[in-house]
């Protein structure tokens, strides 16, 4: 489902080499290990490092950030984003440490979301949401790196990395009253609403797609396939608030027990607000302007 979002992350060799420069001693004392060598041996370094990312501390973090900067070129690249679970021995050892309430944590640092073993409601709905909520991360760490998919490798990517990892990217200016998100741009190309015929691209633009997430669901199971084009769509109750026929939005109704009309909308509000943003910035004189921005320049890494 996520074979064509890819990201600018570390690869196995990268993340073993910082893990190896800069070790990780407070995960490797939660998780009661000694050696960090013997780990790498038997385990995915990313995991290690996406795991390490979570129980560090800043000081770590910022030596990390250092030995990404002086790494080979060959370490760091352009990569399939994936899902990987932790293990469930590894999970009951710092489950309290995470202190998290999530089901998954994204580590754009190696292009994973990280899935935590922890038990799940048996309620219709449950499965929809955490799979839903999973493709969503899976997205996004592949939008984080949209900036840099033209002239990154000039810019460099132990330049791009650590801007990734603290969420520095190049910030767009507003388009007649519209300040487009790096999502609403990954979507326009992805569906040709914006031409970019430029040469330097550093892989195809065809790599670049974008789906809903009830349509990720749908592909998996037919029976999704009523919610296809639905994210958006709403109606408004008699008191005046939105009703969201966001899949999302729905299944966290059901497994709360709502009645119609209680549910919250929050995926369907941002839906709503990107979907007219999309239709806006399709006009050609703004799409036109926002294109302006995406062309490089020498200054620029912007696609």
């Amino acid at each position: 489902l996520s074979r064509n979002e890819r990201a600018l992350c570390l690869s196995q060799v990268g993340a073993k080499r910082v893990l190896s420069a800069v070790q990780p001693r407070k995960t490797l004392k939660a998780l009661h290990l000694r050696s960090l060598d013997s780990v790498l041996k038997r385990a995915d370094a990313r995991l290690v490092y996406a795991l390490a990312t979570q129980l560090e501390d800043e000081s770590w973090k910022s030596q990390v950030h250092a030995k990404i900067r002086r790494l080979p070129a060959k370490d760091i690249g352009w990569r399939t984003v994936e899902a990987v679970t932790l293990p469930s021995a590894w999970y009951e050892k710092c489950h309290e440490k995470l202190a998290v309430r999530t089901l998954h944590l994204s580590s754009p640092d190696v292009g994973v979301v990280m899935l935590l073993p922890v038990s799940t409601m048996n309620k219709p709905g449950a499965a929809t949401i955490a799979f839903g909520f999973v493709l969503q991360a899976l997205q996004r760490l592949s939008i984080e790196s949209l900036p840099y998919r033209r002239h990154g490798f000039v810019y460099g990517y132990h330049n791009a990395l650590p801007e990734i990892i603290l969420s520095q990217q190049p910030k767009l200016l507003s388009v007649h009253g519209i300040k487009p998100s790096w999502h609403l741009v990954h979507e326009l190309l992805s569906k040709g609403h914006i031409e970019q015929g430029l040469p330097e691209m550093e892989f195809e633009l065809q790599d670049l797609s974008w789906q809903s997430t009830e349509m990720k669901l749908a592909s998996v199971s037919s029976v999704f396939d009523f919610w296809v084009d639905t994210h958006y769509l709403g109606v408004v109750s008699s008191e005046g608030k939105p009703i969201s026929f966001h899949i999302l939005d729905v299944a966290a109704w059901v497994i709360r027990g709502f009645e119609y009309g209680q549910q919250t909308a929050g995926h369907f509000e941002g839906s709503l607000w990107n979907e007219l943003c999309l239709r806006y910035l399709q006009q050609d004189v703004l799409s036109k302007a926002l294109q302006k921005q995406l062309q490089p320049s020498r200054e620029s890494v912007l696609l």
